[in-house]
């Protein structure tokens, strides 16, 4: 109930709207049962007594029953969905804010697949849990209070066959909703695996036909599909066993009226117009209750929704902020004792990380593949949390700068190029929105992405899957220099056969960022030597720092890679 609660906020602006929902459907019950004592009154005192004038009035007063019942209805249904795809769409927003501020720890931790579903499926089934509590669920209890309350005043000896069979159904209803609870965690789990394993198959497709492995996956897919199909059919087979034996209690109800009400019409106690009145409410219990358990089975399968969305929410900030903030901008960079785990059991990632890096000075990463680069590159950043030292920027704290507005200042450059579907020249603008086509053009002519072969406004409208991936990752790199942040950090340079090429772009970026810092990291040391200060990684640790020439003396671990690449060229 708490976790359902705390979801309540997103239907609170529209509180209003929300509450019309059930007044007017509360006016189509009041209008429905007043109907059918219309009918009971125009046997009795009708047909019975033999006064047409009697009928006539009454069918009038059904006529207008039916036209209020009819116009309520309509508006319960417009305000009941107005309110909840409203509410959907306010919780599908703050959900996408909350995954957008995840760290990558966090969105390994929860997995992509089931992230998907979050947005998606459990938004989806909350959304149609809610339309159907408004519309169909609540109606149920406005029934069953209205038959209780009308059939004590007009047919009282047949009150104990309602309240027992209400109590029947009560207690049937509710072992059901209890074991479909647990049915449907099980069918969103399985969801959350196809989803998955989709999210996985879509993204490396290229390599499964490349190891030829597309017969192993979709037998993969299958075993997982079959699964979820399996979980979804236990649970419909389950849903579906619940209405006969609804049936089947009020067939009961009704051959019990008909036995005791003809008993008591034969002494006088009960008139015949009220035994068939309640029928008409058996009937009207019926229906309802067939509807109810259809909504009460969307809003069982929404629990599990809810408690998943609910732990989305509950996550804490992977990365705190100290108090008082800082607004400065970035200047020096300096590690003291840094140390980074993955995962508190796991050894270091990077250990007891000590260096200076002066505003405005090129700066190279290096180190061997797993030494830890990219991982540093994150925590100036702030997309990790370090857990001992501390970095400091500007002298402060870099736990005392917001990480939205800490990385305002850096154009950050992935490890792996990803650029956004559509043009070339909608990726490079998001670098920077204000760029004009002139600047636009020419780092394109400076990251040699634009061959001369075809028009230069032809590329910049040129769709980005048309490109090779080392023309994505120059894209990649010049929407960091576009940007003109006052860092730029740049995760492994360009991998390139073209030597001549790669040194004019590293001699154009160091150009570009002359009033900037520029962090580098990188395994290849033959696309980093004119950098002011470069620092070696080992295992996570800083094991040396100086000049090429400072290191080619001081390290034998760098003189060592630098010769061998120099040897496999």
């Amino acid at each position: 109930m708490k976790k359902f609660l705390s979801l309540f906020r997103f239907i609170k602006p529209y509180w209003f709207i929300t509450t019309l929902a059930p007044f007017f459907m509360l006016i189509e019950v009041g209008a429905t049962l007043f109907q059918l004592l219309c009918v009971q009154y125009v046997i009795d005192h009708g047909i019975k007594q033999n006064e047409p004038k009697t009928v006539i009035l009454y069918i009038f007063y059904m006529i207008i029953c039916t036209l209020i019942a009819l116009a309520a209805g309509v508006a319960c249904i417009y305000f009941g969905t107005k309110s909840s795809v409203y509410a959907a769409n306010d919780l599908r927003s703050a959900l996408y804010i909350k995954i957008s501020y995840f760290t990558k720890k966090q969105r390994e931790e929860v997995g992509v697949g089931r992230l998907i579903t979050n947005l998606t499926n459990d938004v989806n089934v909350i959304q149609q849990a809610f339309t159907q509590l408004l519309m169909v669920l609540i109606r149920g209890p406005f029934i069953f209070i209205g038959v209780i309350f009308v059939v004590w005043f007009t047919a009282n000896h047949l009150f104990i066959i309602l309240i027992c069979m209400l109590i029947l159904l009560v207690c049937i209803v509710l072992l059901f909703s209890i074991y479909a609870y647990f049915l449907y965690g099980h069918v969103q789990r399985a969801l959350d695996a196809v989803n998955t394993l989709l999210f996985d198959s879509l993204f490396g497709m290229y390599i499964i036909k490349a190891y030829h492995r597309l017969k192993e996956q979709i037998q993969r897919f299958k075993k997982i599909n079959g699964n979820y199909t399996q979980q979804n059919k236990k649970t419909a087979q389950v849903i579906g066993s619940l209405n006969p034996l609804v049936m089947l209690i009020i067939n009961l109800g009704i051959v019990s009226t008909l036995w005791i009400g003809l008993l008591k019409i034969d002494i006088n106690q009960i008139q015949v117009g009220a035994v068939l009145a309640f029928i008409n409410y058996l009937n009207l219990i019926f229906s309802t209750v067939t509807l109810s358990i259809m909504a009460l089975m969307q809003l069982v399968r929404s629990l599990p929704s809810i408690q998943r969305l609910s732990f989305i929410f509950t996550l804490p900030k992977d990365i705190s902020l100290i108090e008082p903030k800082s607004h400065s901008e970035i200047g020096d960079i300096t590690f003291q004792n840094v140390t980074f785990y993955y995962k508190q059991q796991m050894k270091p990632q990077l250990k007891n990380l000590n260096f200076h890096i002066p505003f405005g000075q090129s700066v190279a990463i290096i180190g061997d593949i797993g030494s830890g680069k990219t991982t540093l590159l994150r925590l100036i950043a702030r997309l990790h949390a370090f857990q001992e030292g501390d970095i400091l920027i500007n002298g402060q704290s870099i736990q005392h700068f917001e990480g939205e507005e800490l990385r305002q200042q850096i154009a950050f450059v992935p490890q792996q190029a990803f650029l956004f579907s559509g043009s070339v020249e909608s990726n490079l603008k998001y670098g920077n929105i204000t760029a004009n086509k002139e600047s636009l053009k020419d780092v394109l002519k400076q990251f040699h992405i634009w061959s001369g072969k075809q028009h230069i406004e032809s590329l910049l409208e040129s769709d980005i899957d048309t490109l090779s991936y080392e023309q994505k990752q120059r894209i990649s790199i010049a929407r960091a220099l576009i940007r003109e942040a006052k860092m730029i950090v740049i995760d492994d340079l360009i991998p390139t056969r073209d030597f001549l090429k790669v040194n004019h772009i590293q001699s154009y970026i160091q150009k570009h960022a002359q009033q900037q810092t520029l962090i580098i990291a990188t395994s290849n040391l033959s696309t980093v030597q004119k950098v002011d200060q470069l620092i070696l990684l080992k295992e996570g640790e800083v094991i040396a720092k100086g000049t090429h020439e400072e290191l080619l003396q001081q390290s034998a671990y760098y003189k060592q890679m630098y010769y061998a690449q120099q040897e496999g060229k």
